[in-house]
């Protein structure tokens, strides 16, 4: 049976008082008495516990993570449906913060979903990833500031194709709209440094084109080195 996971920001001590909302998950999940299972504090650290009285859990061990996050993912505001479909998926990969822009061909004008923290914990604890990204909040494109020394690739359907890639510090990802960028707003991403790939000769849901460049991402770290 695979371990239940849970989360917990604050942890001290040799036990762990799971909150509301856990606690709730808790019950559900009917965890028998002395079960082993697992809480994940989204900052690397995974504490090995057992069930012990109700939600409070007894920590036996803790290991952290020497793998560090190390993607930035940039993605356009999204309807509810496909935006909570996409933050699922993120959960899944070293993404250290997420942050939404605004463009001429965004589906909707752009906010942050109340649910989006949420189900980026959920998706950390299905997944095992022991971090939690950061939400940054909502700008426009122009206003993207890409970290000095990182590779930075965006979705455009005449980019290049996607080869491996040394990185420096980390990397950043960009993933347009369905109705896609503009060349004005494309250009404006190359002269920041960022260099347009191709994803696919055909036109992706935005919650795909996610997907698609946060696997191209993996392969330029697998070949970057650490």
């Amino acid at each position: 049976m695979a371990i239940r996971r849970f989360f917990s920001a604050s942890i001290s001590g040799e036990t762990v008082e799971l909150d509301e909302e856990e606690s709730r998950h808790y019950k559900t999940l009917r965890i028998r008495p002395s079960e082993k299972v697992e809480v994940l504090d989204g900052r690397g650290s995974i504490y090995e516990c057992i069930s012990f009285k109700g939600p409070v859990l007894k920590i036996t061990g803790m290991r952290t993570s020497k793998k560090k996050p190390y993607i930035d993912l940039y993605m356009p505001t999204l309807k509810s449906v496909a935006q909570r479909e996409a933050m699922r998926h993120i959960a899944s990969f070293p993404v250290r913060s997420v942050c939404f822009f605004r463009s001429t061909f965004s589906a909707v004008s752009g906010r942050i979903k109340e649910n989006d923290a949420k189900i980026l914990k959920e998706g950390i604890k299905q997944s095992g990833n022991p971090f939690l990204p950061s939400i940054q909040g909502v700008i426009e494109i122009s206003q993207i500031a890409l970290p000095a020394g990182s590779t930075a690739v965006f979705g455009a359907m005449k980019g290049s194709t996607p080869t491996e890639s040394p990185m420096n510090s980390g990397l950043s990802v960009i993933a347009g709209p369905e109705g896609g960028l503009t060349q004005k707003e494309e250009e404006i991403l190359v002269k920041k440094g960022a260099r347009p790939v191709m994803l696919s000769p055909y036109i992706l849901r935005s919650e795909a084109a996610v997907i698609a460049l946060l696997s191209i991402a993996s392969v330029y770290k697998n070949h970057g080195g650490e």
